[in-house]
């Protein structure tokens, strides 16, 4: 395996990031139907992450093997509320590698320049969500040094879902 190539994003990669993001949703609606994307949401991800590309406080990091994309991250800061420490955060919005170049150490080092850039930018800590339904990915998260510290929780109207509560 040749050594990952770490880049920044820049407009003409959005479609790659673009096929890896719908990879990314494929991923989690196979397992759940409650992350099933709206017509166009390929669209719509392409605006949302050419703006990572435009803000001084946002970051998109593309992986090649060679010459094949092989995975994305994206992340940004944000504060949380100004009555804790340690408020000023960067979140890890979304990180994707392509099933053919996953376990050679790709997320590891996404994460890591993440982890890195958040300390650049005097950040106090790195915020992400996974899904529960991506057990693969919480014991990444685990191995990577992140822990639990609240639950993310939706409570379902049954207004356009596609799926039953029951």
């Amino acid at each position: 395996m040749s050594t990952p190539r770490i880049i920044e994003a820049e407009v003409e990669h959005l479609d790659i990031i673009v096929e890896l993001w719908t990879q990314l949703m494929r991923f989690h609606s196979d397992r759940d139907s409650r992350f099933a994307t709206i017509e166009g949401a390929a669209d719509r991800f392409r605006d949302y992450a050419q703006q990572y590309i435009e803000r001084e406080d946002g970051m998109l990091l593309l992986a090649f093997v060679g010459e094949d994309p092989a995975g994305y991250v994206s992340a940004r800061c944000a504060e949380s509320p100004p009555v804790f420490v340690g408020n000023e955060v960067v979140i890890l919005e979304d990180m994707q590698v392509n099933e053919s170049f996953r376990r050679m150490g790709i997320g590891r080092i996404l994460t890591q320049r993440v982890i890195d850039w958040a300390k650049e930018m005097g950040r106090d800590n790195v915020q992400l969500q996974v899904a529960v339904c991506n057990p693969e990915g919480i014991k990444f998260w685990h191995e990577m040094g992140f822990h639990e510290l609240t639950y993310h929780m939706r409570y379902e109207l049954g207004v356009n879902v596609g799926w039953d509560k029951a």
